[in-house]
């Protein structure tokens, strides 16, 4: 045994192993660094050593079977003893030996006290975000985007089935607690654009982007997705999946679930599974083509929506999504839709249709974040606010992404008088789907009553820059101006959104009463509106006028419930009594008809009719339902011009004169104005005040400041 020590020393067979295995520490090292730095796959590491393991028995063997000499390299038994020099060539190793284990311990030294933490973890991982918390909203760290797959068919066939897919993924990492998923909206947005990987992780504000293709060749089916990091556009992960076209639905799930499993291996360490909804091909394609027509929320899209949602649950009466989103057409095209009060749904109609759709969603998938958050919103307009919450609070366990349900929430906010947690709810909507529209202009809208009016431009930009000349874009710039009593800058852009939608009857009416609100009344008339029409002629004490427009319109009249407030303002100041009484009547029969519970919430007019019918004591829940609201508003800071009104006309019903005018002073201070305020039921109670001239005398110089304004800009109207 000693023999064969001595001979394994004198062939360097123990120092060629020991310059291997410091060698090998070193390149050990320096890959494991280099492969996250230069994107290399993960397994790179794994294959180096593998590889070095496998070569230290062949260098053992290699020491043991050769002889360096200076003649080249020999067989050991052909080199005589004396024409040995492994002693030098020992040395060699020896010092070899010394210098890789001096670089080794280097490295060794420099991972456990020099590097910083971002280069310990490779790209994925240093991705993550910082946890941040809320009170209503789950901690979230990993950030993603979804972008549609594109179809790369030379048929350009698989358009749906590659929205099909990205939506399965989007969908199961939206339940993904940890992480945060930009809305599909905000995702979608950019189908076509081949807008820059690095912006679109800014607009959306998302850490890593998922983008991907499908190609269809013969009866094959090619899948290609990419992890790709919003910083540096760098790819973290990709990966291809060929499958033969047999059973789609199988097909897409398995993608679909290998590709979420891979994504949140990278991103949060764990593992997941799909679940298919439906095995129906056609009822899935006219699903994925009613979801794209729904997110547009304009009339016609809505219908088509309908019909296509209508035809998925024909095909696949288990479709539960197919079930929900049905309903939710019938929700938009009552109390959600934006045109003639004549094409809106009654609420009757609305719940015998929606409610039964949602039952069956939930009867299907009892955990559809979905359904519950359009029950929510469903319940939420039809004022059952406790069933609400209880829906939208589910929804939003179910589903921490679900934007919209962020965005419904907050209304109920806003009924709790809740306003800074109202606030949150719209900005956390606003974080995880910054391309809605809907959300945006919620949003703009708190900014506005919060005096936050820079915040309300940047939304309003934003909006006009991502979506240009929509009319949700169009309105929040127009009201971002109202709302602080520059009418006569507003009437421009009002008049360019009137043209551009000419069957919106909204914004054709908004259009018309900002010129009542800037005295100019005579184009006000032009539009032929009965209500603002009746609104000039009391302003110009001609009543009798007005009550012809009162007599002539009838229940089935699109202003009907307008017609009927200019109608009580005309009873109160020229009518007796019984008119007064028959025509409050009449409009608060329309209020339960819409079923408001009118008499818990805030009617500042319809309280102050119904003290001079000598029925105050009907009020008592509707005034404490306003000083709740506007003391609430006012410690929140929840207060616009445009808002500030309903200061002074608490105080001046609750007697207290002399606050309502400093308030009303104040209101003045802050821009607005208030056209007719002399003929205001409530603001008309001060007229005994020493300082009702002033006001009114400040109110009038505001009015002719604007039109000055208005003038000076040469603008015509056009009330075509």
């Amino acid at each position: 045994m000693s023999g064969l020590i001595g001979e394994l020393k004198r062939r360097n067979v123990f120092r060629v192993a020991i310059a291997y295995l410091a060698l090998g520490w070193v390149i050990v090292q320096v890959t494991d660094v280099a492969v996250p730095a230069l994107n290399l796959p993960e397994w790179v590491p794994s294959l180096v050593f593998f590889l070095g393991l496998i070569g230290f028995p062949v260098a053992l063997l290699f020491a043991w079977a050769f002889e360096l000499t200076p003649d080249g390299l020999k067989r050991s038994e052909d080199v005589l003893p004396e024409d040995s020099v492994t002693s030098n060539t020992g040395r060699l190793l020896e010092h070899l030996s010394l210098g890789l284990l001096a670089i080794a311990l280097g490295f060794v030294v420099w991972d456990a006290y020099l590097s910083s933490p971002s280069d310990e973890a490779p790209p994925a991982a240093a991705r993550i975000s910082e946890i941040t918390e809320s009170a209503d909203a789950p901690p979230l760290q990993a950030s993603i985007a979804v972008l549609p797959f594109e179809d790369m068919s030379p048929a350009k066939d698989q358009e749906y089935f590659s929205d099909g897919i990205s939506e399965e993924i989007l969908n199961l990492l939206a339940k993904t607690e940890k992480l945060r998923v930009a809305a599909r909206t905000s995702s979608f947005a950019f189908k076509g654009t081949n807008a820059d990987v690095k912006d679109i992780a800014t607009k959306l504000d998302v850490g890593n982007v998922l983008e991907g293709s499908v190609r269809k060749s013969g009866n094959t089916l090619r899948i290609t997705a990419q992890l790709i990091d919003g910083d540096s556009g760098y790819h973290i992960w990709s990966e291809t999946y060929d499958r033969e076209l047999k059973d789609v639905f199988s097909m897409q799930d398995e993608i679909s679930g290998a590709i979420l499993g891979a994504l949140k291996f990278h991103l949060l360490g764990e593992q997941a599974h799909a679940a298919a909804d439906t095995t129906n091909m056609d009822a899935y394609n006219a699903f994925l083509i009613g979801r794209s027509r729904l997110n547009q929320r304009t009339r016609e899209d809505v219908l088509v929506a309908q019909e296509k949602f209508q035809e998925a649950v024909r095909l696949d009466p288990d479709f539960a999504p197919a079930h929900s989103l049905l309903a939710a057409t019938w929700i938009f095209l009552g109390d959600q839709w934006e045109t003639d009060s004549s094409d809106r749904l009654s609420p009757e109609e609305v719940e015998r249709e929606a409610i039964p759709a949602l039952e069956k969603a939930l009867a299907l998938n009892p955990e559809s974040a979905d359904a519950y958050a359009i029950r929510g919103l469903l319940h939420t307009q039809r004022y059952r606010f406790k069933e609400a919450g209880a829906d939208l609070d589910m929804a939003i366990a179910l589903n921490p992404s679900h934007a919209l349900a962020y965005l419904w929430r907050s209304e109920l906010r806003f009924e709790e008088r809740n306003y800074l947690a109202m606030l949150a709810d719209k900005e956390q909507a606003y974080a995880l789907d910054p391309m809605s529209l809907e959300i945006s202009e919620g949003l703009a809208r708190d900014y506005r009553n919060f005096w936050r009016p820079e915040d309300a431009d940047r939304i309003a930009d934003r909006m006009e820059q991502l979506h240009p000349g929509s009319l949700p874009a169009r309105r929040t710039s127009i009201q971002n101006l109202t709302s602080l009593g520059r009418y006569a800058e507003a009437l421009p852009l009002l008049k360019a959104a009137t043209k551009a939608y000419p069957d919106n009857e909204r914004m054709r009416s908004y259009y018309a009463w900002s010129f009542d609100f800037l005295g100019l009344q005579d184009e006000a008339l032009a539009f032929g509106l009965p209500d603002l029409s009746m609104e000039v002629h009391l302003v110009r004490n001609e009543p009798e006028a007005a009550r012809a427009i009162l007599e002539a319109t009838t229940p089935e009249d699109e202003r009907y419930n307008a017609v009927l407030w200019q109608g009580m303002q005309l009873e109160y100041w020229h009518g007796d009594n019984d008119s007064l009484a028959r025509v409050v009547a009449a409009y608060t029969q329309e209020l339960e008809r819409r079923g408001e519970p009118w008499q818990e919430r805030c009617h500042f007019d319809l309280i102050q009719y119904y003290r001079k019918l000598g029925q105050g004591d009907r009020t008592e829940q509707m005034m404490a339902r306003c000083r709740d609201e506007t003391v609430g508003m006012l410690e929140a800071g929840y207060l616009c011009p445009c808002s500030w009104f309903n200061l002074v006309l608490v105080a001046i019903l609750d007697g207290q004169t002399d606050e309502a005018v400093r308030q009303a002073h104040e209101w003045l201070d802050k821009g607005d104005s208030y056209y007719g305020v002399e003929i205001q039921p409530i603001f008309a109670e001060l007229k005994d005040h020493p300082e009702f001239p002033t006001l009114l005398r400040r109110n009038a110089d505001q009015i002719a400041r604007q039109q000055r304004i208005y003038k000076a800009q040469g603008k015509g109207s056009d009330n075509s």
